[in-house]
């Protein structure tokens, strides 16, 4: 047996695994719901990759080529594309305002000790950074104290980005008078000096 030999099972066990890829991709596409789930999938957030290669297990690019040679489909893909972005944008304003408006007085029981986090709201939850515990021992290497350290999201930058967002800080000064193109460029010689 020469290596010629050898080599021909394993080309033959290629094409064959190729081939029924290619066979699962195209049952998959062609179920009728398989377009409008995936829409519904990246309309909400998720990506159209994760979706065909773990979900489906079809390759990304066999999607790409599907869903390109219909007009129809690919505006349906689309529309979805755009609403993504919309959540995001959502989603993101959505997170700013948890840590700008956040009040961590929920964490904290009535007798003003530190709740476990299990019972904190999931409103404050997101302004939370993270949790330092401490724990102090005695002589003896027993634990009698704990000491816990509750680190917050920056809550100014959350406002001001909040604020930015939504148009609250005019940052353009504004000048009236008239200016000529020399002014201008006599100022900006000046600016650099």
């Amino acid at each position: 047996m020469t290596d010629h030999d050898d080599a021909l099972p394993a080309i033959y066990e290629e094409k064959v695994a190729r081939q029924s890829r290619a066979l699962h991709t195209e049952s998959i596409l062609a179920q009728d719901t398989f377009l409008e789930d995936l829409c519904e999938h990246v309309a909400n957030g998720g990506s159209a990759i994760d979706f065909c290669e773990y979900t489906k297990e079809i390759r990304y690019s066999a999607f790409v080529k599907w869903v390109n040679k219909d007009p129809e489909r690919k505006k349906l893909y689309n529309e979805a594309e755009e609403a993504r972005v919309e959540w995001f944008v959502r989603k993101i304003i959505d997170e700013l305002q948890s840590v700008g408006m956040s009040d961590i007085r929920g964490i904290y029981g009535p007798d003003g000790t530190l709740l476990p986090p299990s019972d904190w709201p999931s409103s404050i939850t997101k302004a939370i950074a993270g949790v330092e515990t401490v724990e102090h021992y005695d002589k003896d290497g027993n634990v009698f104290e704990h000491t816990k350290k509750v680190k917050l999201w920056d809550k100014i930058k959350a406002i001001e980005l909040l604020g930015v967002q939504f148009g609250m800080f005019n940052r353009v000064k504004k000048f009236e008078g008239k200016v000529t193109l020399e002014q201008l460029i006599a100022g900006s010689y000046e600016e650099k000096k």
